[in-house]
């Protein structure tokens, strides 16, 4: 059995740099929720997007305060990793389970910060 060696690549980033030490700004914070798509479909906490564009300048600041903490303690509550499955259909014949995919309605917050 042959393995593939990989050349040795050099890191792309300062190696002084740490997850833990990543600033969140309010003002990056509304334009991630601005640029969100209106989706009027409630997330798993009830929320949807259009209901908190409206309040991204309220929302802005308690939120940098929240991720810059999960980022800190290298955790995420548990109730942010709760997401609705739902199987989509894709093509073929209704009946056949493998014409389906799944699809994750997950916390908006958390969508906020992965578009971050």
């Amino acid at each position: 059995m042959a393995f593939f060696h990989f050349p040795d690549f050099g890191r792309r980033d300062d190696q002084n740099i740490f997850i833990n030490e990543i600033d969140f700004f309010s003002a990056d914070i509304v334009k991630v929720i601005t640029q969100m798509k209106n989706v009027k479909t409630a997330y798993p906490h009830g929320f949807n997007n259009c209901f908190l564009k409206r309040l991204k300048f309220i929302l802005a600041w308690p939120l940098s305060i929240v991720y810059a903490h999960f980022f800190q303690s290298e955790k995420i509550h548990n109730a942010w990793r709760i997401a609705n499955i739902t199987p989509v259909f894709k093509h073929g014949i209704y009946s056949d389970v493998s014409n389906y995919r799944p699809f994750s309605f997950t916390s908006v917050f958390v969508k906020f910060l992965n578009a971050y």
